[in-house]
C-alpha cells in the first residue's frame, strides 16, 4: 500500500503540472483539408490561432529566400523537425557548417482573425530570420557570427497589417547554425495577438521561469545538504544529494541561459554531458539511501556505464553531428537500476523507500519523455520535464527526512518520559534512603541510649536492690521487706525486657519474659508448659507498648501466684481475628482454684491490666477455665494501629 500511495502521489502531481501547463483548456479544432493551408484552426478563449503542420522546406543557401528548391512536407512532427538532421545522412548533402534551412507557410488574414496578428515559434536553434511576404521582419541575433541558444525559448513576433495583404501571405523562416545542433522550429503558430500572447507567456512559463525558478531552489537545497553534510560526515547520503544537486544545476542551465559566457559549444558539450554525471551521482545517492549491501558495486557499474556512454555521446556528436542515441543507453541502464531498487523495497518495505523509488521512476520517465520530445515523437504539453524532475527528488528525500526527524523528535520525547521517569524514581529512591538513612540515625541514637540506661540501670539500680534483698535476707528481715524487694527487683528486669530491641516480634519478648520468670515460677512450684505459634513482626511494639505487654503478663504470673493456688501454667499464642481485624491472642490457662465467686477478684490488678490493654488498642478477657478448675486470662493485640501507646488513667497503678 505504501508503493501505491507514494506512485499515485507523484504520477499526480506530474499529471496537474501536465495539465495545468497544457494549452487552453476547452479550445477547439477545425482542420482544413486543402494541402496547400496546411494547419488547423483553434479557436482559443483569447481567440483564435492556426496551427501548422504541413509546409514546405529548402536548403538553398544565401541570405534571401529562395525561389525554388522548395518540397512540400510534414511540418509538425518528428519528419519536420528532424529533416535536416536526417538528410545530413544523405550522400546527397555534405556535412559541412554553416548549416542552412527555409521553412515556409502562408495564411490568410481573414482566416486568422481580425485585430492584431503575431507569430509564434516554440523551439529553434542559435540563429532564426522571419520574412513576412518578403520583408526582413525579425532576426534573433544582432550580428552574423553571434551564437546563442534558442531551442527552448518561444519566440513571438507581431506581423504588422501594414505588412498584410488580402488572401495567402507567406511567412518564410531562415534557420541557420555554425554547430552540431539540430535546426527546428517546434510548435508554428498564426493568430490573433491575444490568443498568441496567451501561448507565448504559458511557454514562456514553463519551458524558462520555471526552469529558472527550480535552479534557484536547487541552489538552496544543495547548500543545504553541503553544510549538512560538511557537520555529518557519516551521513554520505548528504553528500550525494548535495552532488545530485549540483549535476542537476549544470544540466538545467542551458534550459534558459541563450547566451552563455562561455564558448557556446563548449558550454553546449558541458551541458550535454553534465547528463551522464547526473546519472552516476543520482544512482550513487539512491543506493546509499536504500541502503544496499552491495551499493558500491552499483556505483562502481553505474560511473563506468555512464563514463562509456558520456564517451560514445561525444564520438556520436563529432562524427555523425547527433547525440540523441545516447539517451537509449542512459534509459536501459536506468531500467536496470530501477530494478535493483525494486528488489530493496520489496525485501524492506517502507514508506520513505517506495516514495523515493517512485520518484527515481518518474525522473527517469520525464527524461525519456523529454527525448520523445525533442525527436518530436509526441508533442505533449510543449515544454520539458527533465527540470522539475529534481524536484521531485528532492521532495521524496524531503519527506523522507522529515518522517526521519518526526521519528526522531517522538524518539526523543519517549526518552524524555523514560529519563524523567527515572529520575523521578531515582529522587523517591534517594528520598526514601534518605529517610532511612535518618530512620538509622534515630534508631541507632534510641539503641546507643538504651544500651546507657539499661547499663546504668542494671549497674546502679539493680545492684543496690540486689544488694537490699542480700542485706533483708541475711539480717532475717521481715516477710513483706524481702518480698518487696524481690517485686521491685522484678519490676526493674520488666522494664529493662521492654528495652531490648525485638524489631516487633512478639515471640521475641515473650521468650525473654519466659527465662525471666521460669525461676521464680518453679521457686514456687508451678511448672510452666509453653506453645506459641511463629507470628509476624508488630510495627507498633516497641519499647512503650512493649512494656505494657510485659506488665500484664507480670500481672497475670504475679495474681497465679499468690491468689491461684495453681501447680501448672499453661501459656498458648496464636493468630486470632476479631471484628474483620487481624491481630493475635495470648493466653493463660491455670489449674488452681479459679475465680471467687462474689466477684471479689476484680480489683485494681484486674483494673490496670485492662487500661494497658485499651492503651494497646487490645482486649483483656479474664474468666473461668474451660475445663472448670482454674482461670483463664486472654490478652488480644491487633497487627495495625499506632505506634504510640495510649496514655494510662492517673488512678491505673500496679498493686
Amino acid at each position: 500500500m505504501g508503493c501505491r500511495r507514494a506512485l499515485c502521489f507523484w504520477f499526480t502531481l506530474v499529471l496537474g503540472i501536465v495539465w495545468t501547463a497544457s494549452p487552453a483548456h476547452g479550445q477547439t479544432s477545425q482542420d482544413r483539408t486543402d494541402p496547400n493551408v496546411g494547419y488547423s484552426i483553434l479557436q482559443t478563449s483569447e481567440g483564435r490561432l492556426l496551427d501548422y503542420h504541413d509546409g514546405d522546406v529548402s536548403h538553398e543557401p544565401g541570405n534571401t529566400p529562395p525561389k525554388a528548391g522548395w518540397k512540400r512536407t510534414r511540418v509538425k512532427g518528428r519528419p519536420f523537425n528532424n529533416h535536416y538532421a536526417i538528410a545530413l545522412l544523405s550522400p546527397e548533402l555534405k556535412m559541412e557548417f554553416p548549416r542552412l534551412i527555409w521553412y515556409r507557410v502562408t495564411f490568410d488574414p481573414g482566416i486568422a482573425g481580425s485585430g492584431p496578428l503575431a507569430l509564434l515559434t516554440d523551439q529553434t536553434h542559435e540563429r532564426t530570420v522571419v520574412f513576412l511576404n518578403g520583408v526582413d521582419l525579425y532576426r534573433s541575433y544582432a550580428h552574423a557570427d553571434l551564437m546563442q541558444f534558442g531551442w527552448n525559448r518561444p519566440r513571438m513576433m507581431n506581423l504588422p497589417r501594414a505588412l498584410l495583404r488580402p488572401g495567402q501571405n507567406e511567412v518564410i523562416i531562415r534557420l541557420d547554425n555554425i554547430g552540431p545542433t539540430y535546426l527546428m522550429l517546434g510548435a508554428l503558430q498564426i493568430g490573433q495577438f491575444e490568443a498568441v500572447r496567451a501561448e507565448y507567456d504559458r511557454r514562456l512559463f514553463w519551458r524558462v521561469t520555471g526552469p529558472r525558478t527550480v535552479n534557484g531552489v536547487l541552489v538552496i537545497l544543495t547548500l543545504g545538504a553541503i553544510v549538512f553534510w560538511f557537520f555529518r560526515r557519516k551521513e554520505t547520503v548528504f553528500g550525494w544529494l548535495a552532488l545530485v544537486g549540483l549535476c542537476w544545476f549544470i544540466r538545467n542551465m542551458h534550459y534558459y541561459d541563450d547566451r552563455p559566457s562561455l564558448d557556446i559549444m563548449l558550454y553546449w558539450q558541458i551541458t550535454w554531458a553534465s547528463l551522464f554525471v547526473l546519472m552516476i551521482a543520482l544512482y550513487g545517492f539512491a543506493a546509499e539511501f536504500f541502503q544496499l549491501e552491495r551499493r558500491r558495486a552499483v556505483i562502481f557499474w553505474s560511473a563506468a556505464a555512464g563514463l562509456i556512454m558520456l564517451v560514445l555521446n561525444q564520438f556520436h556528436i563529432l562524427v555523425l553531428g547527433l547525440g540523441d542515441m545516447s539517451y537509449l543507453g542512459a534509459t536501459i541502464m536506468g531500467a536496470i537500476i530501477v530494478t535493483i531498487f525494486f528488489k530493496q523495497c520489496r525485501s524492506e518495505p517502507n514508506l520513505d523507500n517506495f516514495a523515493m523509488l517512485a520518484a527515481i521512476i518518474l525522473a527517469i520517465a520525464m527524461s525519456v519523455f523529454d527525448l520523445g520530445l525533442m525527436e518530436r515523437w509526441w508533442t505533449g504539453p510543449g515544454f520539458f520535464l527533465q527540470p522539475y524532475a529534481s524536484l521531485i527528488v528532492f521532495s521524496a528525500f524531503g519527506f523522507a527526512l522529515g518522517r526521519r526527524i518526526l521519528r526522531a523528535l517522538f524518539l526523543v520525547e519517549t526518552m524524555n518520559e523514560v529519563l524523567e521517569a527515572r529520575v523521578a524514581e531515582a529522587t523517591d529512591l534517594l528520598t526514601q534512603s534518605e529517610v532511612e538513612r535518618r530512620r538509622l540515625e534515630v534508631t541507632a541514637a534510641v539503641e546507643q541510649e538504651r544500651t546507657r540506661l539499661m547499663r546504668e540501670i542494671h549497674d546502679g539500680i539493680g545492684s543496690n536492690l540486689v544488694t537490699a534483698l542480700a542485706v533483708a535476707q541475711n539480717q532475717k528481715e521481715n516477710g513483706p521487706t524481702v518480698d518487696t524487694l524481690k517485686r521491685s527487683i522484678a519490676d526493674l528486669r520488666a522494664a529493662i525486657d521492654s528495652l531490648e530491641p525485638t524489631e516487633g516480634d512478639l515471640t521475641l519478648l515473650l521468650a525473654s519474659f519466659r527465662h525471666r520468670m521460669e525461676p521464680e515460677l518453679r521457686k514456687a512450684g508451678l511448672s510452666l508448659r509453653w506453645h506459641v505459634d511463629p507470628l509476624p513482626p508488630f510495627e507498633w511494639l516497641e519499647a512503650t507498648n512493649a512494656l505494657h505487654v510485659l506488665r500484664i503478663f507480670q500481672e497475670i504470673i504475679a495474681n497465679c501466684i499468690k491468689h491461684a493456688q495453681a501447680t501448672e501454667i499453661a501459656v498458648s499464642c496464636r493468630a486470632q481475628e476479631r471484628d474483620g481485624r487481624r491481630g493475635i491472642c495470648v493466653e493463660f490457662l491455670d489449674n488452681g482454684t479459679g475465680l471467687p465467686p462474689d466477684g471479689a477478684w476484680d480489683g485494681k490488678g484486674i483494673a490496670n491490666m485492662k487500661a494497658r490493654a485499651e492503651a494497646l488498642l487490645g482486649q483483656i478477657e479474664v474468666g473461668p477455665h474451660p475445663d472448670g478448675r482454674g482461670t483463664r486470662v486472654a490478652l488480644w493485640l491487633p497487627y495495625e494501629r499506632r505506634a504510640v501507646a495510649r496514655p494510662l488513667p492517673r488512678a491505673s497503678v500496679r498493686t
